[in-house]
């Protein structure tokens, strides 16, 4: 009867240890909203799920952007007038939970001194980065910095944290800025990049790759915290048996 009830203990605490990780884990899995790799794609990004803006003046998709060379390339200098030509994921920023906008990029022209925008924003809260040929700026922060190597590409990473509503910004592996996001604008849920400003001149840019994750936060649920005490105490029960069964104290 002890070796029977030993073995059920043991079976039924492998259930709820497996019963606990599942929902603890559950949730944890960064969803990617889109990952534009150009090593591999040949598409534009609105032909994957992304949305083409061009605003003052209106120009095609094709005149502003194209693929080659296994890079997407921005080009608004070619185009005639100031050009805002970007691309957004609608609907893709929330900041209750957290994200990860990264890509590798190279601004190699500019007309004037606004650069290539990046940034998420929804009704709440909202943060906006301009890369230029030289170094960049986190709009409404205080925070820029240069280039050692403005020929270089540059892997640009931006996490914002649901938490305590706040970011940081890493650039080729290093962190060069935190602190708090921005209030947003309201009535716009987005991700957003390219030439995003009407009056800041146009510009070359070229993105070896883009991607967007929105990850929810990884706090366990009360009731994976009330499974996770009964696999502890079936634990302590199953080791209490068998100092029993071996003649040891418990």
């Amino acid at each position: 009867m002890l070796k029977f009830f030993a073995t059920w203990m043991f079976r039924g605490r492998l259930a709820v240890l497996g019963c606990v990780f599942a929902l603890v884990t559950h949730g944890a899995q960064a969803t990617p909203m889109f990952n534009l790799d150009y090593a591999t794609e040949s598409q534009l990004p609105s032909a994957l799920g992304l949305t083409y803006t061009p605003l003052a003046p209106a120009q095609s998709e094709s005149s502003a952007f194209s693929v080659s060379g296994g890079a997407l390339h921005l080009d608004t200098i070619t185009a005639p007038g100031d050009l805002m030509a970007y691309y957004q994921l609608t609907n893709g920023f929330d900041h209750t939970v957290d994200n990860t906008l990264s890509m590798k990029v190279k601004v190699t022209q500019m007309s004037d001194s606004f650069g290539l925008m990046v940034g998420v924003n929804d009704p709440t809260y909202q943060l906006y980065l301009n890369i230029t040929t030289s170094g960049w700026v986190v709009s409404g922060t205080g925070s820029s910095g240069t280039f050692t190597d403005p020929t270089a590409f540059h892997t640009f990473r931006l996490d914002t944290f649901a938490a305590t509503h706040g970011f940081s910004l890493s650039i080729d592996g290093t962190p060069v800025a935190s602190g708090l996001l921005t209030p947003g604008y309201a009535g716009e849920t987005l991700v957003i990049f390219g030439d995003g400003s009407p009056t800041g001149g146009d510009l070359k840019a070229d993105f070896q790759f883009i991607r967007f994750n929105a990850e929810p936060a990884t706090v366990p649920e009360p009731s994976a915290l009330m499974l996770s005490g009964i696999g502890v105490a079936s634990l302590l029960v199953l080791r209490s048996i068998r100092n029993k069964r071996d003649g040891r104290a418990v």
